[in-house]
């Protein structure tokens, strides 16, 4: 036997054993990312870098992932101003705002997997629109990622303040909860926790001038969870919920065609 031919003999008995040990090695990641998708935030640092190395965090909660560049790339190449804008994440962006308010000059400016930072992020092109009334509702996908509950409630406040200080009034729409009979069951529990945890520390906000609040949990949930009567797919809303959301939010309109008056 050559030297070539016993190289290659051996190459050929290594690669197998190669082959277990990355088998091994994936089967560990993705036991430990389905992990922290069924039961929460075990390890939440650990499970936040797995998903990135997946590619699933890249994806849906990142505001520098190429979704949120395009679709912030879009907006600032758009001219133009509205009367209101609807600012968020999926919940804001999963409807067509000027169908169901089509008096209104009305701006989707919903992206999804945004963050609360997202949005301070791009506050500016929001703020070059000159809208009398923004509707806000962010802080879900924050959560999710394992952001502490303070730094998601600051970042809002910052939001509200600085649309504030332009003269702009904020409706602050109360993070929805989500749906607890669905196959994320226990992790949903853990996240309406979060979530009802946040709403709390920022109900001050709505005895704030220039700020008008909106729960719509107390419309669409029940028992600290969203209704499967509204329901999607658990998370987001079905054409029964962003009805029940418009009744909501159609009195808080500016006054346009006989619409409504702005709030005071």
């Amino acid at each position: 036997m050559t030297e070539i031919e016993a190289e290659r003999g051996g190459k050929c008995k290594m690669q197998p054993k190669l082959l277990l040990i990355a088998a091994l090695l994936t089967a560990i990641l993705l036991a430990a990312f389905v992990s922290g998708l069924l039961v929460g935030d075990w390890k939440p640092g650990i499970v936040g870098r797995l998903k990135v190395w997946l590619g699933v965090q890249a994806r849906m909660f990142n505001n520098q992932n190429p979704y949120y560049r395009s679709k912030l790339a879009f907006f600032r190449q758009t001219a133009g101003v509205a009367d209101a804008v609807m600012l968020g994440d999926s919940h804001i962006e999963g409807i067509d705002w000027r169908e169901l308010f089509p008096d209104v000059k009305i701006l989707n400016r919903g992206i999804s997997g945004d963050t609360s930072e997202g949005v301070l992020n791009r506050l500016d092109e929001v703020i070059g629109r000159h809208p009398k009334i923004v509707f806000l509702m962010i802080g879900g996908n924050d959560l999710q990622m394992g952001v502490p509950v303070p730094q998601v409630a600051a970042n809002i406040r910052s939001i509200v303040q600085t649309l504030g200080r332009q003269g702009i009034h904020v409706a602050l729409q109360t993070t929805l909860y989500k749906t607890s009979g669905y196959w994320r069951s226990g992790y949903w529990r853990q996240i309406n926790n979060k979530i009802e945890e946040l709403n709390r520390s920022l109900s001050d906000l709505c005895t704030t001038p220039g700020v008008s609040c909106v729960d719509l949990n107390q419309a669409l949930a029940g028992g600290g969870a969203l209704s499967p009567l509204f329901s999607l797919d658990g998370a987001h809303l079905n054409t029964a919920g962003y009805l029940v959301w418009k009744n909501e939010i159609m009195g808080l309109f500016p006054r346009r065609h006989g619409v409504s008056d702005r709030p005071q």
